[in-house]
């Protein structure tokens, strides 16, 4: 094994056999370094940490090169207001804190700025794994610290590329040849259809040649060279197999009387036509199949509404006592407004009956009426006994 090597902590492994086995990549976001001596004591399988940290900042670089998808090169810049230690050791932090990689460092004297002299001292560790998709390669852009030997070619690059002549002259082009750069190094202004590429459509002198030829059918399409074009022949041929049209007058768009010119729309739904007319929706188009129907439910409380009208009438009944009394009485299902509700006898007891002589008078009234029932209210008129009728009573109103 080399002098100088970088190796993952037991931590490390296991967070990279994790990012193998789930898919989600080990984030090395923080370089430190130490001034312990790792080369009496070479970082070794089971150590997971340096043995004195003396700088830690967020790494200047990370990134896997193009040749080797094995390794991942991980690089911190310390400044110059940095220094006053010994580099003799380095480790790398995820975004959790954890140390995942450590590693040992020619022994370098990082001057404090106070010194006199000063630099940029910028340490970079090459990481052996399996797979570098298993690290996520990001980095933070406030942390990056460009070398000045960079900075100069970066300059040198940008000046080639502006400095670089386009090759056209000023003016306007309808048609321009750009390179890989980006810049227009041809123009041209064609005045034919073939110079713009253009191979689907006839010239002039083509249509010219064409339309002068129709009233006796002297030339043929071939003889000019056009092979994109169905002859005379082919086109009668292909007529001769469609359908003939349809024996009646078609539907048109508008025209009519107190016609306007808006849009109208025709569709269907899962069960039904709809109607629109510009924006409006005209709603259902009922045919013999999906016209409403009166309905109904039968019994004692019963109902029936009207499916063209949309009136609604409800029954039921309701028992009432001698004595004084008040009871609510709902609707099955609740009107739109307030209905018209009347009253009628649908049983009573002997006593109640007017063949007998002491006959018991009940008065049964409505005292509160709303959209979802009524307060029926009784008392006896005549009479001593503690008797009984059923009151009928029948709503009508718009459901």
């Amino acid at each position: 094994m080399a002098d100088y090597y970088c190796i993952l902590t037991p931590a490390g492994r296991l967070k990279v056999e994790q990012a193998a086995f789930l898919g989600q990549p080990v984030t090395i976001t923080h370089m430190a370094v130490g001034d312990g001596n790792p080369l009496e004591n070479p970082p070794g399988d089971d150590q997971t940490a340096m043995v004195h940290e003396v700088y830690r900042a967020p790494l200047n670089k990370l990134y896997s090169p193009a040749e080797d998808n094995t390794v991942v090169i991980a690089e911190m810049a310390i400044p110059t207001t940095a220094g006053g230690f010994n580099v003799n050791e380095v480790q790398l932090i995820d975004s959790t804190g954890t140390v995942v990689a450590l590693g040992n460092y020619p022994l370098t004297w990082k001057p404090p700025y106070t010194s006199g002299t000063g630099r940029v001292l910028l340490i970079r560790i090459m990481l052996d794994v399996s797979n570098a998709a298993n690290v996520e390669l990001i980095i933070d852009p406030a942390a990056v610290m460009a070398s000045e030997q960079h900075v100069r070619l970066a300059i040198d690059e940008l000046k080639r590329y502006v400095d670089q002549p386009s090759g056209v002259a000023v003016g306007t082009y309808t048609k321009v040849k750009v390179n890989a750069r980006g810049l227009v190094v041809q123009g041209w202004n064609p005045s034919t259809l073939a110079g713009y590429g253009i191979t689907d459509a006839y010239t002039k002198p083509q249509t010219d040649l064409l339309l002068s030829s129709k009233a006796n059918n002297a030339i043929t399409l071939a003889g000019y060279g056009i092979g994109d074009a169905y002859t005379k022949t082919q086109v009668d041929t292909l007529l001769g197999a469609k359908q003939p049209n349809l024996g009646y007058t078609p539907v048109q768009q508008g025209g009519g009387a107190n016609q306007g010119t808006d849009k109208v729309y025709l569709g269907g739904t899962t069960d039904h036509l709809r109607a629109q007319v510009g924006s409006v929706d005209l709603g259902r188009v009922w045919t013999e199949l999906n016209r409403p129907k009166n309905t109904a439910a039968f019994g004692n409380p019963a109902w029936w509404r009207c499916a063209d009208t949309g009136t609604a009438r409800q029954r039921g009944v309701a028992p009432i006592m001698t004595n004084v009394m008040e009871q609510r009485v709902t609707y099955p299902f609740a009107f739109a407004e307030v209905p018209v509700v009347t009253l009628g006898i649908w049983a009573s007891t002997a006593d109640v009956g007017p063949s007998t002589e002491n006959k018991t008078e009940i008065l049964a009234s409505i005292i509160a009426i709303d959209s979802t029932g009524f307060t029926l209210a009784s008392r006896r008129l005549a009479g001593s006994d503690t008797d009984y009728a059923t009151v009928m009573w029948q709503a009508e109103g718009r459901a």
